[in-house]
């Protein structure tokens, strides 16, 4: 066995939903259904010592904000991370008291995906390549951002500052500010567990909504093949369309409740880090390329998220347009009826959606020109004696 096989085999590389499962377990979010009961013990301890480190991560940023004279100066960054931090521990808790919910998510869409394996196999397997894939490229993406903080502050340092520049802004003791590497050891330890989970929800929602979408492309599929409406076809086609429905009503009620709270810190996210980017670039700090990557890095883990609704919301018009596309005409009025049951159901948005909030383009499209609207408001804050642009 490789060393690759070997990996893939751990990870569940080639089992549906199985990579999601592995990472969520392995950074603490399922600690209770998901791992090996031999393993349950440890990855309880694990899961709560990954919350001691986001406290800890937290009490220093906090600390960073406190002592600051000059807010703009010195912690326009430590109210981000601090924001970010908040915005994952809620997530991180919310995964852990519903983990049992989860799980039975997970298996609802691994039974869902044996049923379509026969006849759109190939689909399947390239759908479930993608999921993995993007998981890594997530985690690489994301994960960058570490190495690059201290690359950019190594450079600062180079120009021998006054004091000197550790890797972000976060408060460091007094008797490690004499060196570089003990400072940056000491922030980037507790900073390490909310990158990596940071990671995990955003390729947990991706990857789920993936899998989602196959079904429903499976089943559209399926319809568009369906030269005759017959007694068990057509009802067997009835019960896997409600199937599918029932999965992103469930997966719809089980991140609902964050995603509230998800708009919000994603927009303070990214306006705070743009701003902090366009402070940089006007004072030709190296720091640029740091804010730069991280508003990238922000502004395509948000796509991320408002383009899996509309992934959702595709997936239910193509479905709508398949039943519609076949010869239902010719069937019975028995299953006419089921027929028109299942447009009436396809006619109506199959969504990702938080009471008014929707997640698709057009939202993400509105958060964009908030994030604009914010950074005017900071610019006015920061500099109301300058007119102009940057």
């Amino acid at each position: 066995m490789t060393l690759l096989s070997f990996f893939k085999d751990k990870f569940k590389w080639n089992e549906p939903l199985g990579i999601t499962e592995t990472t969520a377990t392995l950074f603490g979010a399922f600690v209770n259904y998901a791992p090996s009961p031999g393993y349950r013990k440890f990855f309880r301890f694990f899961g709560w010592y990954i919350i001691f480190m986001f406290i800890i991560f937290n009490i220093n940023v906090v600390l960073t904000i406190y002592f600051a004279s000059d807010f703009f100066e010195e912690s326009l960054e430590a109210v981000r991370l601090f924001v970010t931090a908040i915005h994952i521990l809620a997530k991180l808790l919310t995964m852990r008291a519903m983990e049992k919910q989860y799980m039975e998510l997970i298996e609802q869409i691994r039974r869902a995906w044996r049923t379509y394996e026969y006849s759109s196999g190939d689909m399947l397997n390239k759908t479930l390549a993608a999921a993995n894939k993007g998981t890594v490229i997530v985690f690489v993406a994301i994960g960058n951002t570490i190495p690059i903080n201290v690359i950019v502050a190594a450079l600062k340092n180079l120009g021998n500052p006054p004091e000197i520049q550790f890797s972000m802004q976060c408060w460091v003791p007094p008797s490690l500010r004499t060196s570089f590497l003990a400072g940056s050891f000491y922030q980037l330890t507790p900073y390490f567990f909310p990158v990596m989970l940071y990671c995990m929800t955003i390729s947990f929602l991706n990857s789920i909504t993936l899998h989602v979408e196959a079904l429903g492309l499976a089943l559209a599929k399926e319809i568009r093949s369906q030269k005759e409406w017959r007694d068990e076809a057509a009802r067997s086609l009835y019960i896997k369309h409600q199937e599918v429905v029932r999965i992103v009503g469930r997966v719809n009620d089980l991140m609902a409740s964050n995603w509230g709270f998800e708009m919000m810190c994603a927009t303070l996210q990214l306006t705070l880090v743009s701003y902090n980017a366009l402070r940089t670039l006007k004072k030709n700090d190296v720091a640029f390329f740091n804010q730069a990557n991280l508003m990238l890095v922000n502004f395509l883990v948000i796509y991320f998220i408002y383009g899996n609704g509309n992934r959702i919301i595709k997936m239910g018009e193509e479905l709508h347009n398949s039943l519609y596309d076949t010869k239902w005409y010719t069937s019975t009025v028995k299953e006419r009826k089921n027929v028109l049951f299942m447009m009436f159901r396809t006619s109506m948005p199959m969504e990702y959606r938080f009471k008014i909030a929707h997640f698709d383009l057009p939202s993400f499209a509105k958060l964009v020109n908030t994030v604009f609207s914010y950074i005017t408001l900071l610019r006015s804050v920061d500099e109301p004696e300058e007119q102009g642009a940057f």
